[in-house]
């Protein structure tokens, strides 16, 4: 039988294992949270414009199209993207194989670029992109706005394995925060259970944090 005063060092050795352990959980997600607001800041301070994903006309659950920002105003300039007018072509990211586009529209809306809507995007200043993840794929995408041409970048690995049941992400799993960081971008997942970082430069990684 355990002795009391053994058993009692048991415990408190076990709680503070598990009082550093959400520490460093936590830190994580506070770290990651700074790294956003200083981010913003900087683009604050260093570009007058911005671009959302926002909204389509008659469906104000369907984010889709993008528009640009007057960081100064707070207005709209102009619209860039209109999902259901602009023609677009998607191609692979890497090797730059045409995957669809509107010339072809797919029948299925999660073909679309921004599938049934996005909840993360993020603006890369240096590269002049706009990053987002389509909810109900976990995948990191982007769209060049210096090209006169809609043309959206796919990384098509699948960074969470979706349902077998229907082939979507349950809604925890869908990817509805993202930052970047200089060439360096991070994109949470709805639970908070994942944080993926991905790079920028022409071959991409992607890490699971």
């Amino acid at each position: 039988m355990i002795k009391s005063a053994s058993f009692k060092k048991i415990v408190l050795y076990l709680h503070s294992k598990i009082i550093n352990y959400l520490k460093t959980i936590i830190m994580k997600r506070i770290s990651l949270l700074s790294l956003a607001f200083l981010a913003t800041s900087i683009g604050f301070a260093q570009t007058a414009k911005t671009y959302a994903i926002t909204s389509v006309t008659g469906n104000d659950y369907y984010w889709a199209n993008i528009r640009e920002i007057d960081l100064a105003t707070g207005k709209v300039v102009k619209t860039v993207f209109e999902s259901d007018k602009t023609q677009y072509e998607s191609v692979d990211a890497v090797s730059k194989a045409s995957i669809n586009s509107s010339k072809a529209l797919p029948s299925n809306g999660v073909d679309k670029p921004f599938g049934f809507g996005v909840a993360a995007s993020a603006f890369d200043r240096k590269h002049n992109r706009l990053y987002f993840s389509p909810m109900h794929k976990a995948e990191i995408r982007y769209i060049d706005l210096d090209d006169a041409n809609a043309k959206f970048h796919y990384n098509t690995t699948s960074l969470i394995q979706p349902s077998v049941t229907n082939g979507f992400l349950t809604e925890e799993n869908h990817l509805t925060r993202m930052v970047l960081i200089g060439k360096v971008g991070y994109a949470i997942t709805n639970d908070g259970n994942h944080i993926f970082q991905f790079t920028t430069g022409k071959k991409p990684v992607i890490t699971d944090l």
